[in-house]
């Protein structure tokens, strides 16, 4: 498939294990010819000091703590020293194709190690400055979002989208979670806007049968894209600072537009107007979810936050190459989940 998938990770309390990544990866087993694709690890940079004030990519800031959720190892050399033993392992299990790092057919798995911390938004735009997406689709999701659900439809949608191409209205398609499970209703309650008059079906080829509602803010979850959206879209449109997310600027950009739209248009009598003016608004972000038939109400993401997770005790009675330390994870707020 003409599909690149790119999945950004930077410092987390369960280094140096390989658990999240691991789970990670076997996730994607659940995605039909995903790991067919060319698979790129986008690893960033971890702004900690060296002993002479020094990074490994230059200068740093003054001493701090870690802050996992901007990826920023602060001053903390434990933390940095777990995170490039973390990034060694991952590397050594991709060179010897170890369990979930094994692709199939001609697909393969990266390591893309920034030398500089960027934070998540600039690492996306730099790893599109040095090349890493060369495909016209392109996968982009965290290191803590999992597929847990099967997903068939992937080189449908695909097909739907070239078949789509030219009408501009269709850019990127988010798969579900908890924050887009029953988003019509959602969207009505808490921002007015009725999506319904919206919604676009899918029936194609490839197994791409639902439906495309369109989302009135950008999530950073996993979702698929044409390439050019963010090449054209997304990265040229914010100035972006170091630990910048996406969903902060692009999202919140979209949903100000939008709500600002339905605001234009509050009051009787200007529901015409405002489905005209809706539309072309959100043309300029293109970002819808799919909800496959039959399963509308059915996660296919799970976001299991990487800051609260660390890794299980080792079993001492797994074998094999790709087992032990690494292979399970807890929970710090309430133990495992699923």
């Amino acid at each position: 498939m003409d599909l690149t998938v790119l999945i950004q990770t930077s410092p987390l309390p369960s280094h140096p294990s390989t658990a999240l990544l691991d789970a990670l990866l076997t996730s994607f087993d659940r995605v039909d010819r995903l790991k067919e694709c060319r698979i790129v690890i986008l690893a960033d940079g971890c702004g900690t000091e060296g002993r002479d004030g020094d990074g490994d990519d230059g200068p740093r800031r003054a001493a701090g703590p870690a802050n996992f959720k901007h990826g920023d190892a602060g001053s903390s050399p434990g933390v940095a020293d777990a995170y490039r033993l973390h990034l060694d392992e991952v590397q050594r299990k991709i060179d010897r194709r170890i369990g979930p790092y094994a692709p199939s057919g001609d697909g393969s798995v990266e390591l893309l190690r920034l030398t500089r911390r960027h934070g998540s938004a600039c690492a996306v735009a730099e790893a599109f400055r040095l090349g890493a997406v060369t495909t016209r689709y392109v996968v982009v999701g965290q290191h803590d979002n999992f597929f847990v659900r099967d997903v068939t439809y992937l080189e449908g949608l695909m097909g739907y989208m070239d078949r789509t191409e030219g009408e501009g209205w269709l850019q990127c398609v988010h798969f579900p979670s908890t924050a887009t499970i029953r988003y019509e209703e959602k969207t009505l309650r808490r921002y007015g806007i009725d999506l319904v008059p919206f919604g676009r079906e899918v029936r194609g080829p490839g197994g791409a049968r639902g439906r495309l509602v369109p989302l009135v803010f950008w999530y950073g979850r996993t979702s698929l894209a044409r390439t050019r959206y963010y090449e054209e879209v997304i990265l040229p449109r914010h100035e972006m600072r170091v630990g910048d997310h996406l969903e902060e600027l692009w999202g919140t950009a979209q949903l100000g537009h939008l709500t600002g739209v339905r605001d234009e248009f509050a009051g009787d009598g200007g529901r015409e107007g405002f489905e005209e003016a809706f539309r072309t608004a959100h043309a300029r972000y293109g970002n819808y979810v799919f909800l496959e038939e039959g399963m509308e109400d059915d996660e296919v993401l799970y976001h299991l936050s990487g800051r609260r997770a660390v890794a299980a005790p080792p079993d001492p009675d797994a074998g094999g190459e790709g087992e032990g330390e690494g292979t399970a994870l807890e929970v710090l707020d309430g133990g495992p989940r699923p």
